[in-house]
């Protein structure tokens, strides 16, 4: 009897790692399914990103509109902050009224060229932390965080 069972639960798992490998299922945020928090997904000015489970909303690190007018153009920077202990992710989409935004604008802010998460941008370390800037259409995209390793997971 137990040796039926065993066989029986053997060929049921192997039948769920088999589906699982083929399979374009997307499994749910691990770290929730185990007590941990789960991942945010936010949109910010239509722009997606994915905020770690373990960081809180900070209201007081939040602009939803403010616009400045330059001499040319104009941009509404709309943002949001999170945080946790020393653990920190601020989030800027800055929008400007010019079609062309290139990369040169951006490199203007300063940082090294780096890619992360598949995404083109300027990368800037100071004393304070970690700065990732970037261009998306009319939009310029600036994400700061305490620990360069924090970047990655927000903008895939």
């Amino acid at each position: 009897m137990n040796r039926k069972i065993l066989l029986a639960l053997s060929i049921v798992l192997v039948a769920i790692a088999a589906v699982g490998t083929v399979s374009a299922f997307e499994l749910p945020d691990l770290g929730s399914l185990f007590g941990g928090p789960a991942d945010q997904h936010i949109t910010i000015d239509g722009e997606n990103f994915t905020i770690p489970g373990t960081l809180e909303e900070n209201l007081d690190n939040s602009d939803n509109g403010t616009v400045t007018d330059y001499t040319f153009f104009t941009c509404t920077q709309y943002g949001k902050g999170y945080i946790n202990g020393t653990d920190y992710i601020n989030i800027m989409v800055n929008d400007y009224n010019i079609t062309d935004l290139s990369d040169d604008l951006v490199n203007f802010m300063d940082g090294k060229a780096k890619e992360i998460s598949g995404q083109k941008g300027f990368l800037y370390h100071d004393d304070v932390g970690y700065t990732y800037t970037f261009s998306k259409e009319n939009k310029v995209i600036v994400i700061q965080s305490n620990d360069e390793s924090l970047i990655a997971p927000v903008i895939a």
